[in-house]
């Protein structure tokens, strides 16, 4: 796993690609394919017009590199080279303070499975804003596209675990692919005018050990608009050295990506895998399946044609309420899977650490049936809700549901019906 350290190493230019490492036969015709897909006949024209329109710009669930809380990150601030004709920032009563350069985000790490946790970078709340907006364009328009509705879904990974069964394809995996998906490569790939517009509210530092650190990245694990960026950057890639390799004699539902996870025909395999570390990308090999019988892709594995479940542990033990709750869903998830036996270990695991003694039970006589104390994961703290022209902005930025602070989440115990431990 990736320490913060390794991920600051990692926009170092010298560690990222340079223009002369781009011409590879692969990358280049990517680029060809990738202008053409942004000018498709009867379709881009159209479509392309919602990059226009002053999308609503919008807020996630998600943290923000100056903490603020959910009903405080609408009151936005701004700073010079602010591209307030993107999106809706002409109203005024959203902008509250001027700055005089653009907020850092901030390098964190964030639990991931039992082998560590995986970085991230915490985005300002003004880059968050547009990210959002942008990345329901990204993915509108790459999903409805024809030239990647058979290739990309974001909403459905099924089909990539079906192709993943198929023995004439491999899967490809990157390590740190957001990290390594250099500004040099989208700028090399992408149209100037799409560059421009997908980099507009691109996070331009990081804050790591009290220091302000360059970003080299196209978008930081954190970014909104970084899963589609590299989505449709390798899918091109991937498009390109197959059609270098079979010519036109494969079929584009053959190639599927999600994320850094690709599939395509085994022939391009190594194709592909040379024209992504030319371009500073460093392929997975301990993930990456080309003639071996088993395959992962999007959480998937296939042993000889066969989905194998596979669940990754968050903790190696229990060691508190929320890892407690956390053994209690893989204990499920065993059990959905077919396997009695590691659920019933992993069962019994969660009976030792939680005593008999704390596992109570009632007889409610209102509702006239048994209960169970149980904890639960519940939010803590007053609902905040936004009112006046922020309120109205929120309202219809996020689709008649004007968002309000929850405050914060810990474990509580509760009276429930059923007992996630005595199923």
């Amino acid at each position: 796993m990736p320490s913060c350290l390794e991920f600051v190493e990692s926009q170092d230019i010298t560690r990222m690609c340079r223009m002369a490492n781009l011409g590879h036969p692969s990358l280049r015709l990517a680029r060809s394919i990738l202008s053409y897909y942004f000018n498709y006949p009867d379709f881009s024209a159209e479509c392309l017009r919602d990059f226009g329109r002053n999308p609503w710009g919008r807020h996630s669930t998600g943290a923000v590199s100056d903490k603020s809380k959910p009903s405080q990150k609408w009151r936005l601030n701004s700073w010079p080279g602010l591209n307030g004709n993107l999106f809706r920032l002409a109203d005024r009563s959203l902008i509250t303070k001027k700055l005089v350069d653009q907020p850092a985000a901030r390098v964190c790490a964030v639990p991931k499975d039992y082998r560590g946790p995986r970085i991230i970078c915490i985005e300002p709340k003004e880059n968050q804003f547009a990210q959002q907006g942008l990345m329901e364009l990204l993915y509108r328009f790459i999903s409805r596209h024809p030239m990647t509705r058979g290739s990309i879904s974001f909403r459905e990974v099924e089909a990539s675990k079906n192709l993943c069964m198929r023995k004439d394809l491999a899967c490809l995996d990157l390590k740190d692919a957001s990290d390594l998906l250099s500004l040099a490569l989208a700028r090399f790939l992408l149209p100037k005018w799409i560059f421009s517009i997908v980099t507009a509210y691109r996070t331009r530092n990081v804050t790591w050990n009290g220091h302000r650190v360059p970003t080299r990245c196209l978008a930081t694990m954190g970014s909104a608009v970084c899963f589609p960026l590299e989505t449709l950057v390798f899918w091109a890639i991937a498009r390109a050295s197959t059609r270098i390799v079979l010519g036109e004699g494969y079929r584009t539902k053959d190639i599927r990506v999600f994320g850094d996870d690709i599939i395509l025909p085994r022939e391009a395999a190594s194709n592909c895998i040379e024209a992504l570390e030319s371009a500073g990308l460093v392929v997975n090999h301990e993930k990456t399946c080309l003639h071996t019988l088993v395959k992962e892709s999007c959480g998937a594995w296939v042993l000889a044609g066969v989905n194998q479940p596979v669940i990754k542990l968050k903790t190696a033990e229990i060691v508190d309420l929320r890892s407690w709750l956390a053994w209690l869903d893989y204990s499920k998830s065993f059990q959905k899977a077919g396997l009695p036996a590691l659920a019933a270990t992993m069962m019994e695991c969660c009976l030792r650490f939680l005593p008999p003694a704390r596992i109570k039970t009632r007889w409610s006589r209102n509702l006239q049936k048994q209960q169970f104390r149980v904890p639960q994961i519940v939010n803590a703290g007053n609902s905040v809700r936004l009112d006046g022209d922020i309120g109205l902005y929120a309202y219809f930025a996020t689709s008649n549901q004007t968002p309000s602070s929850t405050g914060t989440q810990k474990v509580k115990w509760r009276w429930v019906d059923n007992s996630p431990y005595m199923d």
